[in-house]
């Protein structure tokens, strides 16, 4: 220990691993841990070098952030993930807070991570593959925290009208055939038109669709 208290380490061992990709840190004869080759290189870390305990910090955070990056890259290579729900995700590793929060700027730096993004691409599969409507989006898109000023702004500028209408060209004909099954049985619904437009309704609110598309949509359909 040094006078002013601080503690200085010797490295008396650098073990490298089978693979090449890592080391084993000796520090005093004690194993401190295991560090990415990239991590040793960084510091110049050779047997014999006296390491202060704040250096030793800084190795450590330094190879928790490279690790972790690496983890999120993988990540982000399969699916998009909103910042608050990557975030979350990213803590759930055990990592300490300022190693995660380093590492989602990093991400966010080099836009790899971006709730611009997220939306985009989120809202972009909803309407297209799901066939889900904007209040339906909005709801899942808050729940995975994104901002609601942010959703508010895209959803504003697209529209739902082309999956609601793929939606009725499906069921409108299945609709058709439950009201002829009805007429068979003698179960005939009061209004016939009226019948099979409520129900094509319930589909898209079930949707999420918004109430002024719905009924732009349900205006075009030909009984």
């Amino acid at each position: 220990m040094t006078k002013k208290g601080k503690i200085d380490y010797k490295v008396t061992q650098l073990k490298e691993s089978k693979n090449g990709r890592y080391y084993t840190l000796f520090l005093d004869k004690k194993n401190v841990g295991t560090f990415l080759k990239s991590t040793v290189r960084k510091f110049a870390l050779e047997v014999g070098d006296t390491i202060s305990e704040e250096e030793l910090k800084k190795i450590i955070e330094t190879d928790q952030v490279k690790r972790l990056q690496d983890y999120s890259l993988r990540l982000l290579s399969r699916r998009d993930y909103s910042e608050n729900e990557f975030k979350e995700k990213l803590l759930k590793k055990g990592y300490p807070a300022n190693v995660v929060e380093q590492v989602i700027n990093n991400l966010k730096e080099l836009d790899y991570l971006s709730d611009k993004n997220f939306i985009k691409n989120y809202v972009a599969h909803s309407l297209s593959f799901r066939k889900r409507g904007k209040v339906a989006i909005k709801q899942e898109l808050l729940k995975k925290g994104v901002e609601e000023k942010a959703v508010d702004a895209y959803l504003s500028e697209i529209s739902e009208e082309v999956p609601a209408r793929e939606l009725v060209e499906k069921y409108l004909p299945k609709i058709k055939r439950q009201l002829e099954r009805k007429k068979e049985k003698k179960k005939i619904p009061g209004n016939p038109k009226n019948y099979l437009k409520n129900k094509l309704k319930e589909i898209l609110l079930r949707r999420g669709f918004t109430s002024r598309t719905i009924e732009k949509v349900l205006e075009e359909v030909t009984i």
